[in-house]
């Protein structure tokens, strides 16, 4: 059912009371104007035929008079009632988009869930969310973000069926009422139908914007009776969806589990920040040249008082959605760059150390001041700093991307492409970035050894890197298999479990600095007697 029904059920109510109104309001007039002209007109005529002609007069100024004051009605009705309709229908509906308020589609959505409790029907709501509005707003303007939300309401309404509703209750969320479901997981598939169609960039203004959009499903009634209840249960599949790479989550039950110490570990989380409870560990990458340790990833750790060790990927979402991620890079950044300085006092060989970076550092443009502040305060040599910089992020924005690049560089730090190969990016648009590494994710490393068309894709884009100017870094490899053939396709780096976990910084150093052999030379042998054995193999594979 769509907004404009909504709107016309109500108009239509109007209507009829002012045509009521309009109609008994005439036949006052009329009634008495036949009494009353009927009363003068005897009274003021001296003869019969003064009588007849008073009587044609009186009846042709009723027809004039009533013709005016008719005109003059339906002109003041019309005029009041679209002056309604539009009142109205402002009041029911988003100004930007169109689609219908917060409070239309909560009164939509009760008395679809009053059908669900008596003819046993299944109704559900999607609750969607743009990550990053702001982000557009500051780049192509007020005009343009309301133009990228009307896009983004056109798209959303293609998909609605007539029992069906789609709503705007915030900036930057939408709510769509399924007005009719055959079957729980139907949800589901219309959901992520809305989430392809998103696939395509926006263009504002010629400049092409991925929507990042993210969802909550509920069901009635297994997910909530009311539209509170129903409401609450996609709000917390929503911030779900949020917390993990999947865009789209279903309710479940174990969510009320899991948000109701929301607000604990929300606490928590800021008193760690204050308290500084963060730590590194390190995880080394090596030189596949010589086998050396020649620099090391550096990855936040934090030990809850209370709680014991929480994983990254729970701490790290968590910070991000708080809008604090940017407190906790100012730690590793602080306490890396310490960790340099301590290693160069004890004269041992200077490292590179490779820091992670958040998409929302680098929105606010604050890791300018943060790299400053840490080589200032730790007197970290800049040039020993790799910053690693997601694929996906750089393709956000892609002018806005370059130049804090190019500002980073001038600082000293080199930059990575991290996670190349899962962004999708345009190798076109990615050979602009003045990056010194990149970094393959793991997806493109495990089992290279047995599938022959990825080790091509990856010779493919090692030569590309070689031309550049660019090192390759392969992340999480884990079997010799591997890195027999990464080595064949002329890897430069590498780091995985196949050489360490992350370790804490004294584990660090005394196996991979202070060991009186080298820490990988057993490995090295390893590598070099398999190589001799398989190398009709590698070669094969490698398409040498």
């Amino acid at each position: 059912m769509g907004l404009k029904k909504l709107v016309s059920s109500g108009s239509r109510a109007t209507t009829l009371f002012l045509a009521v109104g309009v109609g008994l309001l005439y036949l006052l007039i009329s009634l008495a104007w036949i009494i009353l002209s009927d009363y003068f007109a005897m009274e003021a005529a001296s003869s019969r035929e003064e009588l007849v002609l008073i009587q044609q007069y009186k009846g042709i100024g009723f027809v004039v008079a009533m013709t005016v004051l008719i005109t003059w009605l339906v002109y003041k009705v019309h005029h009041h009632g679209a002056v309604l309709q539009r009142a109205l229908l402002y009041m029911q509906t988003d100004p930007v988009t169109g689609l219908a308020n917060r409070a239309v589609a909560e009164e939509f959505l009760e008395t679809r869930l009053e059908r669900t409790d008596t003819k046993q029907r299944t109704c559900g709501v999607l609750l969607f969310d743009i990550r990053g509005l702001s982000r557009v707003n500051l780049s192509v303007g007020r005009r343009g973000g309301d133009m990228l939300l009307r896009e983004v309401s056109s798209r959303i309404n293609s998909f609605l069926r007539r029992t069906d509703l789609a709503a705007r209750l915030e900036s930057d969320r939408f709510l769509i009422v399924l007005g009719s479901l055959s079957r729980n997981n139907e949800i589901l598939t219309i959901g992520r139908r809305i989430q392809v169609a998103f696939e395509q960039p926006i263009s504002i203004d010629d400049i092409e914007i991925h929507v990042d959009l993210r969802g909550g499903a509920a069901v009635a009634p297994k997910d909530g009776r009311t539209v509170f209840e129903l409401l609450d249960a996609a709000e917390r599949a929503l911030y779900r969806s949020k917390l993990s790479s999947n865009g789209l989550s279903m309710a479940n039950r174990d969510d009320l589990l899991d948000n109701s110490g929301y607000l604990e570990r929300e606490a928590q989380l800021r008193r760690a920040i204050r308290e500084h409870q963060f730590t590194i560990a390190l995880q080394p990458q090596l030189d596949l040249n010589t086998f050396e340790v020649i620099g090391a990833e550096v990855l936040a750790r934090w030990d809850c008082p209370g709680r014991g060790e929480v994983p990254p990927g729970e701490f790290i979402p968590l910070a991000e959605s708080l809008g604090v991620v940017q407190e906790i890079t100012e730690q590793i950044m602080l306490l890396a760059g310490e960790c340099a300085v301590n290693w160069q006092s004890k004269g041992l060989p200077p490292l590179r150390l490779c820091v992670n970076l958040s998409g929302l550092d680098l929105k606010t443009g604050r890791i300018l001041e943060l790299i400053e502040a840490s080589v200032e305060h730790s007197r970290f040599p800049p040039h020993l700093l790799t910053l690693e910089i997601t694929e996906s992020w750089l393709m956000e924005d892609h002018n806005l991307a370059l130049g804090l690049i190019h500002r980073l560089r001038a600082m000293g730090p080199r930059i990575a492409i991290d996670d190349f190969g899962t962004g999708y990016s345009a190798l076109s648009q990615l050979i602009d970035f003045p990056f010194d590494y990149i970094k393959f994710d793991r997806s493109f490393i495990s089992a290279v050894d047995q599938l022959p068309r990825k080790a091509q894709v990856l010779m493919a884009i090692q030569r590309m890197a070689s031309t550049l100017g660019a090192q390759t870094i392969a992340e999480g490899v884990e079997t010799t298999g591997e890195l027999l053939l990464l080595e064949e396709l002329g890897m430069d780096q590498a780091q995985g479990f196949l050489f360490s976990r992350p370790v804490t910084l004294e584990q660090f150093e005394s196996r991979f600095l202070t060991c009186s052999r080298p820490p990988f030379e057993d490995l090295k042998a390893e590598v070099e007697q398999q190589r001799a054995n398989h190398k009709d193999q590698i070669t094969r594979i490698g398409g040498r």
